[in-house]
């Protein structure tokens, strides 16, 4: 009973131990297969699947990808697949990477990421050594025992998540001016890389050595705003600062504040200013037309 999906991976999985559990109809919670993939094969054209997915790298280094954000991963960092979402995944180094995997699904499958701050704008968890040693002790138990291999398969993937969930409590119950520190650095970290594309909170995450689902939620309790709020501001700003200094192209402000997309610039720019940025310039022309004359200056032009 394999998905063409899985039928087209073992054309080239053959290094792949892969192991499928019986499923039970309206489970809360049951897992489909777990995999080890000893040298995947690069997935970098987007593909959808139907279950959700947590990986967890065992060696090497590789990059994750979604509509959202490119991720680059190293050995222990988890990264889940959504159902319905578009992804791909690939090794970034000659010697390739290997990951263990269990897909997973039913009604309590939403709810334990949510639980553990997971979701399509933060589907990436970094050092999770842990997790990669429960994932290859339960591949190891199932090859030499297939019995009770759904209890083993969900065990592996329930104490993951409390691996997860005992991170985020011990995260979150630091002191204040920890908190406020952190949030700093991530500030800090902001404005000096505002103009960075691919400026996520895991990029931060991983460059500052902190959680980024930790970030995300310690960034809304203590400034009380979103991140990518935050960000998209910030980046409005900068714009409208570049545009009074002359820059007149949109291409090129969108470029120089962190948009890949001028057009998506333009819009989030009138979304934040009520105006296009093409209607900010006329306006600052305006301004400067209509400025006081500085009669001292002027004069001089004439009387030299």
């Amino acid at each position: 009973n394999w998905s063409r999906e899985e039928i087209a991976m073992s054309k080239y999985n053959y290094q792949a131990v892969c192991h499928f559990v019986p499923y039970e109809k309206q489970s809360e919670l049951s897992t489909v297969n777990m995999v080890l993939e000893k040298r995947p094969f690069d997935q970098r054209e987007f593909i959808v699947r139907a279950r959700y997915g947590m990986y967890v790298v065992t060696s090497g280094s590789g990059c994750y990808a979604t509509k959202n954000a490119e991720y680059k991963l190293k050995e222990g960092d988890v990264f889940f697949v959504m159902p319905d979402s578009f992804f791909s995944y690939y090794s970034d180094a000659p010697e390739g990477w290997s990951f263990a995997y269990v897909t997973f699904m039913g009604t309590g499958a939403k709810k334990l990421l949510e639980r553990a701050g997971v979701s399509c704008e933060n589907p990436v968890v970094r050092g999770c050594n842990l997790i990669k040693g429960e994932f290859l002790q339960a591949i190891d138990r199932i090859s030499a025992n297939k019995n009770g291999c759904e209890l083993i398969s969900l065990s592996a993937l329930l104490s993951a998540f409390g691996y997860m969930l005992a991170e985020k409590d011990a995260e979150e119950d630091k002191p204040l001016d920890v908190k406020k520190e952190h949030v700093d650095r991530l500030i800090k970290f902001v404005n000096e890389n505002y103009n960075n594309e691919k400026l996520t909170l895991s990029y931060i995450g991983e460059a500052l050595s902190l959680n980024p689902n930790y970030l995300s939620r310690l960034f809304k309790d203590v400034m009380g705003i979103n991140f990518s709020s935050y960000l998209t501001t910030i980046r409005v700003q900068r714009a409208c600062t570049l545009m009074e200094q002359g820059i007149t192209s949109i291409k090129n402000v969108a470029s120089l504040v962190g948009f890949s997309d001028a057009l998506y610039f333009s819009k989030t720019f009138k979304e934040q200013m009520g105006i296009t940025p093409k209607e900010h310039i006329k306006n600052i022309d305006i301004k400067k037309k209509l400025a006081p004359i500085d009669m001292k200056n002027w004069c001089n032009n004439f009387y030299v």
